[in-house]
Formats: structure tokens, C-alpha cells, sequence
């Protein structure tokens, strides 16, 4: 028997003396646990947890497979261990613990066990103290800017992880070139519309 359907039928028995609320409470500690399917090599398991909620938060299943799906979170674990130097590894994870710490003195838990609202609430606040770097002229800053905070960074790693993979070259960004093949003997007169072709 399910835990769910004891604690009903236990309410029944007792003749349903259980308050409202507690019933309430008692069925959402049945909820599921968030648990991890892969085993972490580089981030703990708790590092791992809030990682796999980011990239789901950024990235969602929809129509297309989401981050979560594509193995995002598994990459980013190998990325940090067989890429990064050990220096940039641990200031990596260092970043990675105080944007976790954030989202506990915000919403007051972890990020994985965060309710939708509650995730977006604090992702909102960390987009919009997102420090964006303008882009240059010739290898110059046309506006001086403060680096972008971990949020900011770990989203564009996420897409450039995430558009990376296979199934996103292969289903999400297929394309058809428009208008045609590449004819490099075409003649041009002043009545070609050489936009299209001819």
C-alpha cells in the first residue's frame, strides 16, 4: 500500500480527527524526494541536485528536451574535472556554494527544494542583478562593467553546453538555407533581384 493511501485510511480509522492543516502537512512530506539518477564525480550530491534544478529552470522540457534531458548537468560535472585547473575548479565551486547559500537566506532552502514559485522568485532577483558586459569595438569595452554574477555566467555555459549536444544540432537548430544552392557563375544585370536570386 502506497504511504498516501495509509495516511488517508489512518485519518479514516481515527475518525477523521486530524485537523485540515495537519492532513495538509502530512500528505506533502509523501511528496516525491528529488533524487539524482547519475552519480556526481566533481559536485556533491547537493551541488549536483541544485545544478540539475538550475539547468531546468533555464532551460525546460517542452516540445524540445530540456537541459535535465540532454545530460547538461552530467557534462558540467566532467567539464570542471577534466577541463578546468584545479585554481578555477575550486573558485567554480566556491561560486557555486555562495549562489546556493543566496537562494537559502532568500527563500530560506536549497534551490532543488524550492517550489516553482519560490525558484522563480529568487532566479528573478539574481537575473536582474545580472551584470551584463557590453561588447566591444576592436578588441576595446565601449562601457567598463562589473563581471557577471554566477547566475549569468552558468547560463551561458548552460545554452552553449546545451546547443552543443547532438540531439539539439540535429533537432532543434536544422535549417534549410534560403533561397537556394550557391551558383557561382550567376549574372547579375540591373534588372536581377540579386537578393533572391533572379
Amino acid at each position: 500500500m502506497e504511504r498516501r493511501e495509509a495516511m488517508k485510511n489512518m485519518a479514516l480509522a481515527m475518525g477523521y480527527t486530524l485537523s485540515a492543516s495537519t492532513l495538509a502537512s502530512l500528505m506533502t512530506s509523501c511528496g516525491e524526494q528529488v533524487t539524482l539518477d547519475w552519480p556526481p564525480k566533481n559536485f556533491s550530491k547537493e551541488q549536483a541536485l541544485n545544478v540539475e534544478t538550475l539547468c531546468d529552470a533555464i532551460i525546460p522540457k517542452t516540445d524540445t528536451p530540456g537541459a535535465k534531458e540532454l545530460g547538461v548537468p552530467q557534462f558540467l560535472d566532467s567539464f570542471i574535472g577534466e577541463v578546468m585547473t584545479e585554481a578555477d575548479r575550486a573558485a567554480y565551486l566556491k561560486e557555486l556554494d555562495a549562489f546556493i547559500q543566496l537562494c537559502v537566506d532568500s527563500q530560506g532552502k536549497q534551490l532543488y527544494a524550492c517550489d516553482e514559485a519560490e525558484k522563480k522568485a529568487f532566479l528573478d532577483e539574481q537575473n536582474a542583478q545580472n551584470k551584463m558586459k557590453y561588447p566591444g569595438i576592436w578588441g576595446a569595452d565601449m562601457v567598463k562593467a562589473d563581471m557577471r554574477n554566477f547566475f549569468g555566467k552558468f547560463k551561458d555555459t548552460l545554452v552553449w553546453v546545451f546547443f552543443t549536444t547532438k540531439v539539439a544540432g540535429e533537432e532543434i537548430l536544422p535549417y534549410d538555407p534560403v533561397p537556394g544552392g550557391y551558383d557561382a557563375c550567376f549574372t547579375i544585370t540591373p534588372d536581377t533581384k540579386s537578393w533572391s536570386l533572379g
